[in-house]
């Protein structure tokens, strides 16, 4: 009987502790599509303050995008890194292989947070021609992030975004080619992500990696549970409903 108390408790603190959390975070997630064309026309600013579009950046290579904000202290950062030291283990190369893209999400960033980032940002000198962080409106950001699945929000309260976390790769055309989830990389994650991409395979993304896109940075001033910790929770919590009921049946049954 104790098992199944202890089972009873799982499920509540695991069912129920979501719902503590200060944000809602249900709409905060990724819908992927892939095989769509990215808004190659849409007017950003880069970390010198040059104009540019989207268009500058693809026709020769795949690109690989993110998504976050530069003034971020905690998510970002570790994206950031984490896609850096991958690219570098991963024996590609910047120019010849790919471009890299980080577009801001908050439109108070500016070419001066932009150039603070990217200098802060462990990025070769041989890459840094091909490596580019850029700024735009906040129309501009609303069309971006729409046609490219990311939905997030903004929390008044810690004064943070909300937002997925991962990558998305294109074909130097601008085709959505795949999203690579999650903060940290393996190198043989992004060379099979940008060699598809050269190759223009468009592979559909499966569960487990819909699953792993979802992602949030815990505050721990505020103790809020991270997004991708609430969504194991609830996970937690039905897998444990399930396995509760089996035991009452074959209880009942004995």
């Amino acid at each position: 009987m104790f098992t199944i108390k202890w089972i009873i408790g799982i499920c509540l603190a695991c069912l129920c502790g979501p719902a503590l959390a200060a944000m809602d975070t249900h709409t905060i997630n990724w819908q992927p599509v892939i095989g769509q064309h990215i808004p190659v026309d849409l007017q950003l600013r880069d970390e010198n303050d040059k104009a540019v579009t989207l268009a500058d950046y693809f026709g020769k290579r795949p690109v690989i995008l993110m998504l976050g904000y530069f003034k971020c202290q905690s998510l970002c950062p570790e994206i950031f890194a984490g896609t850096m030291q991958a690219l570098h283990a991963s024996h590609l190369t910047a120019g010849r292989d790919y471009e890299l893209i980080a577009v801001s999400i908050d439109s108070t960033d500016d070419a001066q947070t932009a150039k603070l980032i990217k200098q802060h940002t462990q990025i070769n000198s041989d890459d840094a021609e091909y490596t580019h962080f850029l700024t735009a409106s906040e129309d501009v950001i609303a069309s971006l992030t729409k046609a490219l699945g990311f939905n997030y929000s903004y929390d008044s309260t810690s004064q943070q975004f909300a937002h997925p976390a991962g990558l998305i790769i294109f074909t130097q055309d601008g085709v959505i080619n795949q999203y690579l989830p999650g903060i940290r990389f393996t190198s043989a994650q992004m060379r099979d992500g940008v060699l598809k991409a050269k190759h223009s395979d468009n592979v559909p993304i499966s569960t487990i990696q819909y699953l792993r896109l979802l992602c949030y940075h815990l505050d721990v001033q505020t103790g809020r549970h991270t997004l991708a910790v609430m969504r194991l929770m609830q996970f937690v919590g039905v897998t444990g409903v399930i396995v509760l009921m089996w035991l009452w049946y074959r209880q009942r049954k004995a």
